[in-house]
């Protein structure tokens, strides 16, 4: 590139451009005189020179998910030239074969839904050599090495045209750099496109979409899991999440280098039927037992330390438990609780919302009455540290009000009655499965119907009783006939007729031989004459 040197002074000024920058980026202003819009709509300056720079949206279909941006020099004067200097993103040079002096400007590809311009995809150079600026040029295309990290760029001379080539060009680049996508919070079924939208941009060529299901693995009753997976289980990056059309971002201002994930799964609450407060995000791999959560507060995904011991710290129920009831105000009902005061849960402010105070019992059974204060939802129920499971039972409950019956002369003390007042539904457990309350065929008329609360109760003593009964009553039956009815006759491999029942207390004997000896030794050195024992 010739120079322009006047009066031995060079007058041509070198220009860098960043191509992290967008519209809405810091130093970006939007282009005043109309002369200079012809150029771009926005610029920014670099020293004494500008750089005008306009978004360009393809025309073509199949490149609707992708956006570019141009940055132009501003063109030469009768006093100066621009020449270009540099390429660079956030400051960090870029490492371009070939020269770039020429370049009069510089067009980068993201993808639309790059919000932050995190990963440019390829760069675009037209040059103009010589002293012709304006006669002819070249268009050359340059992608990165390693599709997401590096620096350095290498150019690739099969793509020449905006057309087939540069679309499945840049399908591969997004590929290689492990689909960046924003994972669509809300969703509960059905698929979505990386852009976390219904794919619009990317309708005429395929690409892997995001299918929602619900797991069947939920941790406790009261809370649900929705897991995305992409495709047939491609490996994914994440540049945000959407959530009821608002975007949230993660801590880390790089987590799209984190990873590359599997699958991603939200929980909520199941009282929360439109999804408006997600719980917490779980992302990991199915290959690795490795798996990383996120707590949301405000606009921002917060990593947090989540053990699967409750020895090592915060379990992950703990985790939903607290944030339900920060974001949808539900908390969890203890049935074993029967402290008279308020009910104080895992340190957590939020769980003293719920009070316990004793209820007139019968003979049969002791009563407590769980009441909720005003604005608080049961979120789920719990026995102790153990989950408790009511069948059936759909979240959320209007019952603010809970009566919990312990069976008192029952041999299992876990047996109880859950009476929910406000929906009048009667749940009972069962010796077989304790954490497991299964609705009665017949509720009460109220709290206070002792007859029929002990009825019901006795029954399943009476039932365990009997269940115990029958299995030993069993045992001692010999094909039908009890043991007792059997007649006895003389055993054959038994003539002399000795007992052979007692073959059984021989382990007796050498106790018997040991005592024997004990009170020979104390005979002979404690009850003779202390005289004779000296000599």
């Amino acid at each position: 590139m010739v120079r322009w040197w006047i009066f031995g002074y060079d007058w041509t000024r070198y220009v860098t451009v960043d191509i992290a920058k967008d519209l809405d980026s810091k130093g970006v202003q939007i282009t005043g005189n109309w002369r200079d819009k012809q150029y771009g709509t926005h610029y920014y300056k670099d020293g004494n020179s500008t750089v005008y720079l306009q978004e360009s949206p393809f025309n073509s279909l199949s490149l609707q998910g992708y956006c570019r941006f141009v940055h132009t020099l501003q063109p030469d004067t009768h006093t100066y030239r621009y020449l270009l200097k540099e390429v660079q993103y956030n400051g960090t040079p870029q490492s371009i074969p070939e020269s770039i002096e020429s370049t009069h400007s510089v067009t980068v590809v993201y993808l639309c839904h790059d919000k932050g311009r995190k990963i440019p995809l390829m760069i675009c150079l037209l040059k103009y050599p010589g002293y012709s600026r304006y006669l002819r040029h070249y268009i050359h295309y340059y992608v990165r090495e390693d599709g997401l990290f590096s620096d350095k760029w290498i150019r690739d001379s099969k793509v020449t045209t905006y057309g087939k080539v540069l679309t499945e060009k840049l399908k591969e680049i997004v590929g290689r750099c492990n689909y960046p996508s924003i994972l669509n919070a809300e969703k509960a079924s059905g698929s979505y496109c990386i852009d976390g939208g219904d794919a619009k941009g990317f309708k005429h060529y395929s690409i892997p979409k995001f299918s929602v299901k619900k797991s069947e693995n939920d941790p406790v009753q009261g809370y649900v899991k929705y897991t995305h997976v992409l495709g047939s289980r491609y490996k994914f990056r994440i540049f945000s999440t959407i959530h009821k059309n608002e975007y949230q971002k993660f801590t880390d201002k790089d987590f799209y280098k984190r990873g590359p994930f599997e699958e991603a799964s939200f929980y909520y609450w199941e009282g929360d039927k439109t999804y408006q407060n997600p719980l917490l995000l779980e992302l990991g791999c199915k290959s690795t037992s490795y798996k990383s959560y996120y707590i949301l507060e405000k606009d921002t995904w917060i990593n947090i330390t989540v053990f699967k011991s409750i020895f090592d710290g915060k379990v992950l129920v703990d985790v939903l438990d607290a944030e339900n009831c920060k974001k949808n105000h539900a908390v969890v009902l203890d049935i074993s609780q029967t402290y008279e005061n308020n009910f104080l849960r895992f340190d957590y402010p939020c769980y003293t919302n719920i009070t316990v105070t004793r209820h007139n019992g019968g003979s049969a059974y002791d009563g407590y009455h769980h009441s909720l204060k005003g604005g608080h939802k049961i979120g789920r129920f719990a026995y102790g540290l153990d989950s408790a499971t009511l069948n059936p039972l759909e979240f959320p409950l209007t019952d603010t009000s809970v009566f919990v019956f312990h069976c008192c002369n029952c041999e299992d003390k876990k047996l109880s009655l859950i009476y929910l007042k406000n929906t009048n539904k009667l749940y009972k457990n069962s010796k077989e499965k304790p954490y497991e309350w299964n609705i009665h065929n017949e509720t009460i008329t109220s709290e206070d119907d002792k007859d029929r609360i002990e009825k019901i109760l006795k029954e399943d003593a009476t039932a365990s009783t009997n269940t115990t009964s029958s299995s030993a009553k069993e045992e001692d039956t010999v094909n039908g006939v009890e043991k007792d009815d059997v007649p006895a006759f003389e055993d054959e491999s038994n003539p002399n007729g000795h007992n052979p029942n007692l073959w059984h207390l021989l382990w007796l004997v050498p106790i018997i031989i040991l005592i024997i000896l004990l009170i020979l030794y104390c005979y002979y050195y404690y009850l003779r004459d202390p005289w004779v024992r000296q000599i």
